[in-house]
């Protein structure tokens, strides 16, 4: 195939001695302060880091002075060593038949690292029952599973990307 281009002629190097145009040069810098924008907001825009522990109640008393129930929970895994006592949490369970309920909040009020067992004290009802967040009463069971989902804090959605794409 023969080259048809003159890149000797006064045409092709009249094109290569000229600048470019200016929206060509403010263009690509544009599109450079629009990325660096774009990361700004990645990392200045928070979203919440929870944590989901699976848990089965091991025993439920009711305390009627002060309207609360304490329930003690066995964990299934092993239990963040940063978690401390009387930090708010909320208590996600289902029946046996798996009906499941919305969330109920609570709070740790004691830790067993050794046995794995969580104790939670739960706002209770005159007669015994506790409101979920979508307004059910439920009466709380031993056996009963579920999951305590703890709040970590937050991470910005650019260290959330970049550690996905690391595997972290």
């Amino acid at each position: 195939m023969a080259n048809n281009y003159q890149i000797r002629s006064k045409e092709v190097q009249e094109v290569l001695r000229s600048f470019p145009k200016p929206y060509i040069l403010w263009g690509n810098t544009f599109i450079i302060a629009l990325f660096f924008i774009f990361l700004y907001a990645l990392n200045d825009y928070r979203v919440p880091v929870t944590s989901q522990l699976p848990c089965k109640v091991i025993s439920v008393s009711y305390d009627s002075l002060d309207d609360k129930i304490i329930v003690k929970a066995f964990i299934n895994i092993p239990i963040p060593s940063d978690l401390k006592s009387h930090k708010p949490v909320n208590l996600i369970l289902s029946q046996i038949n798996n009906t499941r309920f919305d969330k109920i909040k609570a709070q740790i009020s004691k830790i067993t690292f050794q046995n794995n067992e969580i104790e939670l004290v739960i706002q209770a009802q005159k007669n015994k029952t506790i409101l979920t967040e979508n307004s059910k009463l439920i009466y709380m069971a031993n056996g009963m599973f579920g999951a305590i989902s703890i709040n970590l804090g937050s991470i910005s959605l650019l260290e959330l990307f970049i550690n996905k794409m690391t595997n972290k």
